[in-house]
């Protein structure tokens, strides 16, 4: 299962890069962002062959050179307004499939079905979980299958309205695609780097990984909520690729933004695609330094033989050697009893 996920992970990561590439050609020199009224004089039909060719000839500038060349076929009805960029793949889908009756109407049903699946699998398991956690409690015990199947729904509608209530703030934090990643990157990273003191030190402890884990979830927060108060507040964070809107049909007239002087703190500007890398980096070398400070305040043996390891600390687990020559001596005494029987 594990390589036909990647298999299927590969495939998912191509279309995006596809799909991105598709539309930062479609508005390299057009850029809706910058211009209000922004119609691009480019047909798009056949857009998708054509950048197969042009990809086959390794020959990005062609290909955009192509796409000026082609004549302008533009419904009126597309001169609207976006202000965040994660209103360009709606855009470009209605320019490039707008005349087409049905495909626009695919375009949104596929967002929803993607959303509304993945967001039923993430409510129910995070559901399943926080009902696993009561295990060996006497409120667990005393639940019928029936009242339990029940909390488990009344958990994930529960989580359901808190989702619900993150629409509203969702606004207020920028980009989706970077709000997205960022919030995931609060605990996927720190836990992946628990896994791997788990797997790959065996002197790691629960403190270890608590503070490590502690770590990773404060260094990716403080990291989000820095870089959109510096953003706020003017301050350059990303630099993303330069656009133009020479190739912006009409004769408009707008303000121009006032330039950013200053740049955000360094560790402000670092990409929020890292920040689930930094998080796993920061949650085993943390977890490493207090599982090691935890074992020698502890004044604990090391143990060398417990899992197969690329790091070897002091272990807070027993003597395993001692506990294998007793069982050891146990069952030859037991063999030689049952021989004189």
């Amino acid at each position: 299962m594990l390589w036909i996920n990647l298999v299927g992970w590969t495939v998912i990561v191509m279309l995006t890069v596809y799909a991105g590439l598709l539309i930062f050609a479609q508005y390299y020199d057009c850029d809706p962002l910058k211009n209000n009224n922004c119609i691009s004089r480019r047909e798009t039909r056949g857009v998708s062959a054509l950048l197969l060719k042009e990809l086959a000839a390794e020959d990005i500038e062609e290909f955009r050179r192509c796409l000026r060349m082609t004549p302008e076929n533009v419904n009126a009805l597309l001169a609207m307004m976006i202000a965040k960029p994660d209103q360009l793949f709606p855009l470009y889908v209605i320019q490039v499939l707008g005349d087409y009756k049905g495909f626009p109407g695919l375009f949104i049903a596929g967002i929803f079905s993607a959303g509304l699946s993945t967001v039923s699998t993430g409510l129910n398991s995070l559901a399943a979980i926080w009902f696993s956690e009561l295990d060996g409690t006497k409120f667990k015990t005393s639940l019928s299958d029936k009242n339990a199947g029940l909390l488990v729904k009344l958990l994930s509608f529960l989580f359901g309205i808190l989702s619900f209530a993150l629409v509203f703030v969702v606004p207020y934090m920028g980009g989706l695609v970077s709000v997205a990643i960022s919030l995931s990157s609060f605990f996927s990273g720190s836990l992946f780097g628990i896994f791997l003191l788990g797997m790959f030190v065996p002197a790691s402890n629960t403190a270890g990984a608590t503070a490590g884990l502690l770590a990773g979830v404060f260094l990716v927060g403080w990291l989000e909520v820095g870089a959109n108060i510096a953003a706020s507040q003017g301050l350059q964070v990303l630099n993303p690729l330069p656009t133009s809107i020479a190739g912006c049909s009409g004769n408009t007239t707008s303000i121009l933004p006032t330039p950013r002087s200053q740049e955000a703190f360094v560790l402000y500007r670092i990409s929020f695609l890292w920040y689930s890398l930094l998080s796993t980096l920061v949650t085993v070398i943390v977890g490493i330094l207090v599982s090691f400070i935890a074992n020698w305040w502890m004044d604990l043996k090391p143990n060398k033989s417990s899992v197969p390891s690329l790091i070897t600390l002091p272990s807070m687990e027993p003597d395993k050697k001692k506990l294998l020559a007793v069982s050891c001596e146990l069952s030859v005494s037991t063999k030689e009893a049952m021989g004189l029987l």
